[in-house]
Parts: structure tokens; C-alpha cells; sequence
């Protein structure tokens, strides 16, 4: 007969980083701001209508997160140079474009000049 040892479970939790308030208003103000422009349609999310963007020459801006894969960040730096388009790297990852925006995505590109203005602005500070 076997016996079955239940030995007890260790987790260990990730240390907890306090983020200044300033910050997380930047973020709210920011994608708050990227929400009225998704509803305006003059923001695209993903790889494919940033593209397209690019060869209608209707994209102004385009922001993607930290955690967007190296290979797709190359390729779509090598489409931006093509057509001078300007990338800003967000802090944020793809879950909040996800919880703020309604889609998972890591490249968001703005199609107006007056929301681009705005949004470095938010950005830059």
C-alpha cells in the first residue's frame, strides 16, 4: 500500500511596488484620451491596419508597449522609416490597451494630427 505525503505549498508573492499617483493619472489622462479617438476612428490597433495606415499615409503617430515582441517591433520600425513615421515606446504592456481600449494590442496608431499634438503632450508631460 502506498501513502500519499501532502507536504504543504510554498508561494512566494512578487514584491509590491508602490507607483507614484502622478503616474497612474498620466496613464488614465493618456488612454482616456486614445478611448475618444478610438471612438472618434482615428486610431487603428494592431500590425495590419498600422500598415495599411502607413500606405494610405494616414498614420501620424504610433505608440506600442514594452512588451511587444522584438521581431514585430523590427519590422514595424523598418515600414516606419520607410514612410517617416514617428514610434513612441509606452511604458504600459498590452493588458491595458486591453482593459482601457477593449482589444489586446501592443501597436496603437493615431490617424489625426490634433490627437497626436495631444498625446505627446501627455506623454512628454
Amino acid at each position: 500500500m502506498t501513502k500519499i505525503i501532502k507536504s504543504p505549498l510554498k508561494i512566494s508573492l512578487p514584491s509590491l511596488t508602490t507607483i507614484p499617483s502622478e503616474e497612474i493619472i498620466v496613464n488614465v489622462k493618456l488612454f482616456s484620451f486614445l478611448g475618444i479617438a478610438l471612438k472618434a476612428d482615428k486610431l487603428s490597433l494592431g500590425f495590419d491596419p498600422a500598415i495599411i495606415s502607413f500606405k494610405s499615409c494616414s498614420a501620424k503617430l504610433v505608440l506600442v508597449t514594452s512588451d511587444l515582441s522584438p521581431k514585430t517591433l523590427k519590422k514595424l520600425s523598418n515600414y516606419a522609416n520607410n514612410y517617416k513615421i514617428e514610434i513612441i515606446k509606452l511604458k504600459e504592456t498590452m493588458h491595458s490597451t486591453l482593459h482601457y481600449l477593449g482589444k489586446k494590442s501592443g501597436i496603437i496608431t493615431l490617424k489625426d494630427r490634433g490627437f497626436t499634438e495631444e498625446v505627446r503632450k501627455l506623454i512628454k508631460g
